[in-house]
């Protein structure tokens, strides 16, 4: 049963945490209007085990993922509000191996692209508080295969609506709190039976600190939870409601002239179903 239940959860579980996980807490600040950003993510992450109910299985499943995602991010006033406006495309590789089963598969494909807009309702310069309110939409267009039992496309819509707050803090300490929740649509062409696979709603908990600590570097503390995305086939529910934790810190320095890099590490230390991911990270940042 443990082993079908592996089988059934790689491609519902294996991609989303470490492909996606380039929302960062330091999304939520705003700054000025007219001014734009490209940026360059890549994300290297690896899992060498499998939670089952929170615990540890003998299970010997590893994995590697390896993911670029391009993003473009605008800033507009507009009816007197503060706007932005992103996209990424995000482009992956991943391999996962499972001796005990000859399991060994990989891809390497476009992942699904997302947009996202956003505004802040309220902002107190001078207190340093702001309230934001966002709209992530991933669409499905990256590759996707039911035959195959890993795919870097979902084959799904989804939908995060999300509100932020970011506020100073003491001792120039600036505090940043995310929380949202992410709906999807049905995949009506899982597996070589095309069956329909359908996910509950996965409720996020994004939480951060962060300093300038000297002229040339800003330090990230962070924490995320998440809750929820049973999955089901064909109306059978497959038990796997995700419960997990990661830490994540991050350094922000200028690398050329306008240029600036970001390096990222996150560790998702306690997890009900599933990988036990970490992901290392290098963000390249250029205003235009």
């Amino acid at each position: 049963m443990l082993l079908r239940y592996f089988c059934v959860s790689v491609s519902a579980v294996l991609l989303s945490v470490p492909l996606y996980a380039d929302v960062d807490p330091d999304d939520s600040f705003p700054t000025s209007a007219g001014k734009n950003f490209a940026a360059l993510y890549y994300h290297h992450s690896w899992s060498k085990g499998w939670n089952h109910n929170g615990m540890a299985t003998d299970a010997d499943l590893r994995m590697n993922a390896d993911a670029v995602t391009a993003r473009l991010t605008t800033y507009r006033k507009l009816a007197d509000r503060l706007f932005v406006f992103r996209v990424g495309v995000p482009y992956a590789h991943f391999h996962v191996k499972q001796s005990s089963t000859n399991m060994d598969e990989s891809a390497s494909a476009m992942g699904d692209p997302y947009v996202m807009a956003g505004f802040w309702p309220y902002e107190n310069k001078e207190q340093g508080v702001y309230w934001g309110i966002n709209g992530w939409l991933t669409v499905p267009l990256g590759e996707y295969d039911n035959r195959q039992v890993v795919n870097i496309g979902g084959n799904r819509w989804e939908f995060t609506p999300e509100t932020t707050l970011s506020l100073a803090l003491p001792n120039e300490w600036e505090g940043k709190l995310i929380g949202g929740v992410t709906f999807f649509s049905d995949n009506s062409d899982y597996g070589v039976n095309r069956q329909t696979r359908s996910r509950g709603e996965l409720y996020t908990l994004q939480g951060g600190l962060s300093k300038q600590v000297t002229n040339d570097l800003n330090l990230s503390l962070g924490y995320v939870f998440q809750y929820g995305g049973e999955s089901e086939i064909d109306g059978v529910k497959l038990a796997d409601t995700r419960k997990e934790h990661a830490m994540q810190i991050s350094g922000l320095f200028p690398l050329f002239d306008k240029t600036s890099m970001r390096l990222f590490y996150r560790n998702w230390f306690e997890v009900e179903q599933g990988p036990n991911w970490q992901t290392v990270g290098l963000h390249l940042i250029q205003p235009f």
